[in-house]
């Protein structure tokens, strides 16, 4: 999901995407080989609703199909770089422009969040294509001496409505507040000054360690 206010500063829009991953073997053979969920086009999905008792013979073979529209529509054959360009790419220009944008995913563990997000080395995610378009446009920026730009980083969780500072783990839990330059923040976080998109991927690693759920970049099976 992805939301930004570039276009304009006073009409927020939020796209809303969906990935469907690959089946795994124990799931193929649940459902014979036939999925649950069918892409029918870009925008449009069929979700099979099958019945919560399967000992009626008269139904166990039947079920129902709910329809829905998204913005956009992934199957489990869509490589990275094609969810990157049409949902988050658009983004980083706003962003340079001094504007919010915000992604993020949303599903059950085991969705494919983690992998969504960061990937792996030879099939990066959107957060890792992000940092890397960012940054080759603040360097072709510097270049042309139009703007100069400066990056800071944080990393925090909010888990059971607290909220952490993962890069400085013996923090307290930090308070949300509002703040009359930079509006509403997390008093006390620390930022980092980075300079490339390694800098920050080495900072997450790092922030990793001390999250209450644990995950790994480049993990397929997290989140």
């Amino acid at each position: 999901m992805a939301q930004t206010d570039v276009d304009d500063a006073n009409d927020t829009k939020v796209l809303v995407a969906l990935r469907v991953r690959p089946l795994s073997h124990k799931e193929l053979e649940d459902c014979n080989g036939e999925a649950d969920v069918q892409i029918m086009d870009k925008r449009h999905v069929i979700v099979k609703i099958m019945p919560k008792s399967l000992d009626d013979p008269l139904r166990g073979n039947r079920h129902r199909e709910k329809r829905y529209t998204f913005d956009y529509a992934f199957d489990e054959h869509t490589d990275q770089a094609e969810i990157y360009n049409l949902t988050t790419r658009i983004l980083v220009d706003g962003v340079l422009e001094g504007f919010n944008a915000t992604v993020f995913a949303y599903g059950a563990t085991g969705a494919g969040k983690t992998y969504t997000m960061i990937g792996t080395p030879d099939s990066p995610g959107i957060m890792v294509l992000t940092l890397q378009d960012l940054f080759e446009r603040i360097s072709k920026s510097d270049e042309a001496n139009e703007f100069s730009f400066k990056v800071t980083f944080n990393y925090l969780e909010v888990y059971n409505e607290n909220i952490q500072d993962l890069l400085s783990p013996s923090s307290v839990y930090l308070d949300l507040r509002e703040d009359p330059v930079k509006g509403m923040c997390v008093a006390g976080i620390s930022d980092w000054e980075v300079s490339s998109a390694a800098d920050i991927l080495e900072l997450l690693r790092r922030g990793n360690r001390h999250r209450s759920q644990v995950t790994s970049l480049g993990s397929t099976t997290a989140g």
